[in-house]
């Protein structure tokens, strides 16, 4: 009997985690949006954009990533990928821009940022809402800094996705490995 009780104990304890933790992410809206630094990247097309300009112009999900990555990058792009088909029927879908920007600068150029998301079918450009950015080691590290990642190698990176939207001054920090329904759900909510 006791350990029935253990066992039911702790069935109730993640049936409770997995019901409240939708909504602890949905009411941890962060106060203080980055303070992106006026650095020019350059894009998978090898365009320079300014991320600061890019950030005040969308409702965006930025993410840290790179090409070679052999653990969290992948999941976390398809995740991505997933909810952007998710957030491409609804009303603010022509609002939206997936960043994802390399910690691995001095590997990842427009080239091999242009093969990455082909491996997941993504078509990058602004137009097409998503765009994969690099740069010198010294810009991506004043971007990486802006957002609060502490590591500047390529496997020190947090796998976490901002979603904002500076308009509205609403900007959010969650796990990357959160499933499309609830990136999507986060996205509409900024935008409001």
């Amino acid at each position: 009997m006791p350990k029935l009780i253990k066992y039911h104990s702790l069935l109730c304890f993640i049936v409770f985690v997995l019901l409240t933790k939708n909504a602890a992410i949905a009411s941890t809206w962060v106060s203080e949006p980055p303070v992106i630094p006026k650095v020019e990247l350059i894009d998978q097309d090898n365009h320079s954009v300014r991320l600061d300009e890019l950030i005040h112009e969308h409702i965006v999900l930025v993410n840290f990533m790179f090409t070679s990555c052999t653990s969290s990058c992948s999941p976390q792009t398809a995740i991505l990928r997933a909810t952007m088909d998710a957030v491409n029927v609804t009303d603010v879908k022509d609002k939206i821009l997936f960043i994802s920007i390399t910690v691995d600068p001095l590997t990842d150029n427009p080239s091999r940022l242009r093969n990455y998301a082909q491996r997941f079918d993504v078509k990058t450009g602004i137009n097409n809402g998503w765009v994969f950015l690099t740069g010198t080691p010294q810009q991506v590290r004043r971007i990486m800094r802006a957002f609060g990642e502490r590591g500047y190698a390529a496997d020190s990176h947090t796998g976490m996705i901002w979603i904002g939207y500076q308009p509205n001054k609403r900007w959010m920090r969650v796990a990357a490995l959160n499933g499309p329904d609830v990136l999507s759900r986060l996205v509409r909510e900024v935008a409001q």
